[in-house]
């Protein structure tokens, strides 16, 4: 599966890659990758997880917690899980 969350921030990129690490360390993460928009006026960023089947409900949560933890610097937060057909 891969769970997915959307937002904008002013923060640069490393400093969002800096913090990662909290998805990183969840079980069944198979990997997490960080993309910046290069169109439209907001600086938006996505960030992807690949996760095991059985562990994608944990990374939702935790994705949703994330966006409120980091409320006062990013906005316009989706949240996302999807599966391959």
């Amino acid at each position: 599966m891969v769970a997915s969350i959307r937002f904008d921030s002013y923060a640069s990129s490393f400093d969002i890659k800096g913090e990662l690490y909290y998805l990183k360390s969840a079980n069944g993460v198979q990997s997490v990758k960080l993309f910046q928009r290069v169109s439209g006026e907001s600086r938006q960023y996505l960030v992807e997880i690949v996760v095991d089947d059985d562990s994608a409900s944990e990374i939702e949560e935790r994705l949703k917690s994330a966006g409120q933890q980091y409320a006062g610097n990013i906005s316009n937060v989706e949240v996302s899980v999807y599966r391959e057909v």
